[in-house]
């Protein structure tokens, strides 16, 4: 292929990408402000809602979990950065907390006695969020320590059903003088659910008996990376090579994987699954396009001949 095929080639791919990653994020981030809630939990209010009467960022999420509530609550009653951690992704947590020269986070697999009474006034991330008050056994509501920054994050749980619990998770944000929540604002949504996503998977593992595996947070990091190394490969073959389409598809269907992988968040061995699909897929397209060679050099040398 010529340069200025390789370049018409890159720029048709980088458009197409920006066109899709822009459709994503847009059917993204409504998603994001509401998941897993129902009707009724997004109608209610909660405690807490009266203390940020213009939030720029407001989320309202939900999920079952198959424990009755007093099996549930000792997660919650724990949280905190010095305590029980999140039980999010400790990598990403540990990055921030580098950053802001605080506790180092440890998600806890066990239920701890000296962390079971929370009481308003505690930090649950240090110089930034502390708890405002408890309803022991219902809900926790925290709010910010920062005096520029109107935030509130509440957990609350609730019976359904005789075995089960509804816990709903409030956060909201609001900045003096900021009207609405602008680019800054969807950067928050987008990077800010990945680990609420984490934290409440991680709360509704702990509640019903499931603990993750030491390996669990690497290896979901390892098959991230091998989905983005995929996509990468399908690009630069769909550039560079004549044949296009088979390493288009594999660059588009790995854009999908890392969404899926990002935000869904699924069972590890659905994100093997994956993984094995694509790196397959990039596998193959590989050879095809290293079988191009020698035939197109066979091509041409029985035209010389």
């Amino acid at each position: 292929m010529s340069a200025k095929s390789r370049w018409a080639r890159f720029l048709a791919g980088s458009a197409l990408l920006a066109c899709i990653l822009g459709l994503a994020f847009a059917l993204l981030l409504p998603w994001i402000h509401t998941w897993g809630a129902n009707g009724e939990e997004l109608g209610r209010s909660y405690p807490g809602d009266e203390l940020l009467p213009s939030p720029i960022i407001s989320w309202t999420h939900g999920v079952t979990i198959h424990a009755r509530p007093e099996q549930v609550w000792p997660w919650i009653a724990q949280i905190g950065d010095t305590r029980g951690g999140f039980y999010s992704y400790t990598f990403i947590e540990n990055v921030f907390a580098r950053l802001g020269k605080t506790h180092r986070y440890t998600n806890a697999n066990q239920i701890a006695a000296a962390w079971q009474d929370p009481q308003p006034g505690q930090e649950i991330i240090t110089n930034a969020l502390k708890i405002n008050a408890v309803q022991p056994g219902e809900w926790l509501l925290a709010d910010s320590v920062m005096p520029d920054l109107g935030w509130t994050w509440l957990w609350l749980l609730r019976p359904e059903g005789q075995n089960d619990t509804r816990m709903t998770i409030r956060m909201q944000i609001q900045v003096p003088g900021a009207g609405q929540a602008g680019p800054l604002g969807s950067l928050v949504d987008i990077s800010g659910f990945v680990m609420e996503k984490g934290m409440i998977q991680g709360i509704q593992d702990r509640g019903q008996g499931r603990f993750p595996p030491a390996y669990a947070e690497n290896l979901g990091i390892v098959l991230w990376l091998l989905a983005l190394a995929a996509g990468l490969v399908g690009a630069v073959l769909f550039v560079t090579r004549s044949g296009w389409r088979l390493p288009l598809a594999v660059g588009l269907l790995a854009v999908l994987a890392l969404f899926i992988l990002t935000f869904i968040q699924p069972p590890l061995w659905v994100r093997v699954v994956l993984d094995g699909a694509l790196l397959a897929g990039a596998v193959r397209a590989a050879r095809r396009t290293g079988e191009e060679r020698p035939a197109k050099r066979a091509v041409l040398s029985g035209g010389m001949s």
